[in-house]
């Protein structure tokens, strides 16, 4: 403070000598419980150096103590960085405001700041306009001063940038802190479904524990979050133009343009991030539902399927001899519309292949050997599977692998060697380049998606299961109703066989094809979950934002009511200036979108990458999601009193 303020001031002076003015040395004023917890109270404080703030000042006076309460604070000097005010416009400040005689007329000791703006300088700004507020006193209201207040007053009372970086950092910290604490106790508590939705590809996954390794990875997150989030509110403590920077802190102003573009792009840049991450995810939604609907071939609703080891001791013959049992007698339980039996479980099991070709039609030169996968089935497979029958017949207990070769083709195999033509009765080379068998063709079925939902209808080969040596054996079952109430059952008709034979996996059909997918489904229930949390974001930050500069403009929309703006006015005027950030996070979000959604092409099944319906249908969800988080403050603006706006100003 300068000079003649300290005489406002209700202390009195210790010893030491009055300040001269000019010099480029850093002097201080030292209150009185300061100065006796000094080291340097002995030799007595003027000329001494004392670290302040971690600035060496000179203390040239000491203050008594103060009548009344006492302010434990060090009184320095009137820098460049502070400036005359008058009072009538310093608003966020209660005070009595003299002028004239009545200035020299106030008692000593009284109260005369508060809000933390000095009473010195409010006398000298007095002074300033002698005109003005003449005998008169005014109490303004008093108004809460929220962090950004706090921060334009603390630069306003000399506080360098550093400090109130300090200060933003530590709040911001503490923030984080709970933030991440909040944040493991939620993963902790997710991770059981998290683990539950194994898809089976992922090693070791139920062993996943959150461990100090994860503790780590969190904290330094939460650090960097901390810092950057606290950063920018720091750096743009008002320095330059204190007066300024204190009438920004009104409530009837939005705040400069810096912090408007700020907030502005903070909402287009969480729109567009949560935009980019509800794109993969709608794109993974609807792939995964043209995945379920796809056509497959065969039937899965009540099937059952299990598996049975058969030992290597089990003949070409005897094997024959127990499919047919077990087939026969599992069709002749209760509620058991068929069964037979597979080499390989549909959907997941073992592919083996033969190259192919039509007997009678040369090769193009150079033309690779087309290629088809086989199975061997016993004859009651077409219709236990749900399998059409397209041409032809299926097999009979009298085909025998090899005596003579018959076989039963896919529609793809037919439509490769006999395109436009019929196929039964043709003759057709199986393990084509390994060996010289040819084998008459009885039948041609539907098509099969043989190697998963994702892939393309594989070309089959079909012989029959009559003289045929595998193991394990895979039956599957019609039943008329929950397949699964008639393993009991199996296993009695299987220890009849022989009771020495095993019967394992057993699962229903819709489980297998289910299992199959699982990683498809893990991938988009993940990319959904990180978009929930986005767009849960998204919304926080839009209410947020926009709930802050409501509060601000209070006053204004006041104002504009008591001119004549209807309702329909106020709500165009918050919500439309809010709705153009967002419509402009949009635009970006979908951009974003377009460039890396062309990574999911391999996850895709059915849909293209840049599918309109998707990105439709994810801009209409943050439209109406941004209107929501929008009408809780747009509501409040329209309840806002004219009356108690302007009498509050």
């Amino acid at each position: 403070m300068s000079g003649p303020r300290s005489a406002a001031v209700s202390c009195e002076r210790g010893p030491a000598r009055a300040r001269q003015p000019g010099g480029s040395a850093r002097r201080a004023v030292l209150e009185e419980a300061l100065w006796r917890r000094s080291a340097h109270r002995r030799k007595g404080p003027p000329g001494r150096r004392q670290a302040l703030h971690r600035r060496r000042r000179a203390a040239r006076r000491r203050a008594l103590a103060r009548r009344g309460r006492h302010l434990r604070s060090v009184r320095l000097p009137a820098g460049r960085r502070t400036g005359k005010f008058r009072v009538h416009r310093n608003r966020p400040a209660q005070a009595r405001c003299l002028g004239g005689d009545g200035a020299r007329r106030s008692a000593v000791g009284r109260p005369c700041a508060r809000a933390g703006i000095p009473g010195p300088e409010l006398r000298d700004g007095v002074h300033d306009a002698p005109g003005e507020h003449l005998g008169r006193r005014r109490q303004p209201a008093p108004r809460p001063v929220g962090l950004a207040g706090r921060r334009r007053v603390r630069a306003a009372l000399g506080a360098g940038r550093a400090r109130i970086l300090r200060l933003v950092l530590a709040e911001s910290l503490v923030l984080g802190l709970l933030g991440a604490g909040l944040g493991l106790v939620l993963a902790a508590w997710m991770l059981d479904a998290f683990i539950a939705f194994d898809p089976g590809g992922i090693p070791r996954l139920g062993e996943i524990t959150i461990n100090r390794w994860v503790l780590a990875v969190t904290l330094a997150a939460a650090l960097l979050t901390t810092f950057l989030s606290g950063l920018a509110p720091a750096l743009q403590a008002p320095h330059a133009n204190l007066i300024f920077a204190l009438r920004e802190g009104e409530r009837g102003q939005t705040g400069g343009s810096t912090q408007k573009r700020l907030r502005s792009a903070l909402v287009m840049i969480e729109v567009a991030l949560s935009l980019i991450l509800l794109v993969g995810a709608g794109l993974l939604v609807r792939s995964f539902g043209r995945l379920l609907r796809v056509e497959r071939g065969f039937q899965t609703e009540n099937r059952l399927v299990v598996s049975v080891n058969f030992p290597s001791t089990y003949k070409r013959e005897r094997l024959t001899d127990a499919l047919r049992r077990f087939t026969d007698g599992a069709s002749a339980l209760p509620g058991v519309l068929s069964s037979a039996a597979v080499n390989s479980r549909p959907i997941v099991g073992w592919d083996p292949g033969m190259g192919i070709g039509a007997v009678g039609q040369p090769d193009a030169p150079g033309a690779q050997v087309p290629w088809a996968g086989w199975r061997i089935v016993t004859p009651g497979y077409f219709r236990t599977m749900g399998i059409p029958l397209l041409q032809g017949r299926v097999f009979a207990d009298s085909d025998v692998l090899g005596k003579p070769w018959r076989v039963v083709i896919s529609k793809r195999v037919a439509e490769l060697l006999w395109p436009g033509q019929d196929p039964v009765g043709r003759r057709m080379a199986i393990w084509k380049g390994q060996g010289k068998d040819t084998a008459e063709v009885i039948g041609v079925v539907a098509d099969q998606r043989e190697r998963g939902l994702d892939s393309e209808p594989t070309r089959t080969v079909y012989l029959p299961a009559g003289g045929a040596r595998f193991s394990p054996a895979e039956f599957v079952l019609h039943a008329s109703s929950d397949p699964a109430r008639i393993v009991p059952a199996l296993r009695s008709v299987l220890a009849e066989i022989d009771p020495n034979l095993p019967m394992s996996d057993i699962l229903r059909l819709e489980e297998v094809v289910t299992r199959s997918l699982a990683p498809r489904r893990f991938n988009m229930l993940l990319l959904a979950a990180f978009a929930g949390v986005a767009l849960v974001l998204a919304t926080t930050g839009i209410y947020g934002v926009l709930a802050y500069s409501v509060a601000r403009r209070t006053s204004e929309i006041g104002v504009r009511m008591a001119l004549g703006a209807s309702r329909r006015n106020i709500l165009g005027l918050v919500v439309g200036q809010e709705m153009r950030q967002i419509l402009a996070g949009i635009a970006l979000g979908c951009l974003g979108a377009l460039g890396l959604s062309r990574f999911l092409t391999t996850l895709l099944f059915g849909v293209e990458p840049a599918d309109p319906l998707t990105y439709a249908g994810v801009a209409a969800l943050a439209v109406v999601t941004a209107l929501l988080a929008c009408s809780v403050p747009a509501l409040r603006a329209l309840r806002v009193d004219p009356v108690a706006a302007l009498r509050a100003e």
